[in-house]
C-alpha cells in the first residue's frame, strides 16, 4: 500500500513523499526528498537494472536523508545511519519489484504535482479551508501549529500560524512553494 503525502512546513515549504506502508520502517520508504527529475532518472535506472533483456547493472547504490538503499536484481536491502553517519542498524530486505514499485508510485505522484500545480492547490485549499473552521479536528498535538488531513487518498501535514488562519484560503495557497524539479 503507498500513501502519498504532502508537508507544509512554516516557510511554506511543500515536499511530496510516498511511502509504502509495509515496509519494515516508514523512512525507508521515502524516496522523496530528491526532487522530479533525479526521481525520474533514479526510476529509470532502476527499470533497467531490473529487466532480463538489458542486464544493465546488478546493483545499484542510493541515500535519503539517513538512510542508504542497495539494490540489487532480487532484493533491497536498507541501512540506517545515525546523525552521525554510523552505521546504526539494518532493516529486512524487501523485493526488488516491490521497491521499484514504490519508486515508481512516488515519480508519478511528482508528476501529477509537478505538473499540474491546480491540482495541488486544490488539496492544499481543501485542507486549509477544512483546518481554518475546525482546527481542533485536524490538530496534531494539543495547542500545535500542526495540522493532518486526509483530502482524496494524499494526507496533508500543515504548519499553520495563527497568522496563517487568518489569511483567505487563495492568499495562503499563493504563499505556498511548488514541487522541487
Amino acid at each position: 500500500m503507498h500513501q502519498k503525502n504532502i508537508y507544509i512546513d512554516y516557510k511554506k515549504s511543500l515536499e511530496l513523499c510516498v511511502y509504502n506502508t509495509n515496509f519494515p520502517i516508514p523512512v525507508i520508504g521515502d524516496v522523496c526528498d530528491w526532487g522530479y527529475n533525479i526521481l525520474t532518472e533514479y526510476k529509470n535506472g532502476l527499470l533497467r537494472m531490473i529487466d532480463p533483456n538489458i542486464g544493465a547493472d546488478q546493483y545499484d547504490e542510493a541515500s535519503t536523508r539517513d538512510v542508504d538503499i542497495i539494490v540489487e536484481p532480487q532484493m533491497t536491502r536498507f541501512e540506517v545511519d545515525d546523525w552521525l553517519g554510523q552505521k546504526q542498524e539494518n532493516y529486512p530486505s524487501v523485493p526488488t519489484a516491490t521497491y521499484v514499485n514504490l519508486v515508481i508510485a512516488a515519480q508519478l505522484f511528482y508528476e501529477q504535482c509537478f505538473n499540474d500545480r491546480t491540482y495541488v492547490e486544490g488539496l492544499v485549499t481543501f485542507a486549509f479551508n477544512s483546518i481554518k473552521s475546525n482546527p481542533e479536528t485536524y490538530r496534531v498535538y494539543p495547542n500545535s501549529e500542526r495540522f493532518k488531513i486526509l483530502v482524496n487518498d494524499v494526507e496533508l501535514f500543515i504548519q499553520l500560524s495563527v497568522e496563517d488562519r487568518q489569511l483567505t484560503a487563495a492568499s495562503y495557497v499563493a504563499q505556498v512553494g511548488g514541487v522541487k524539479p
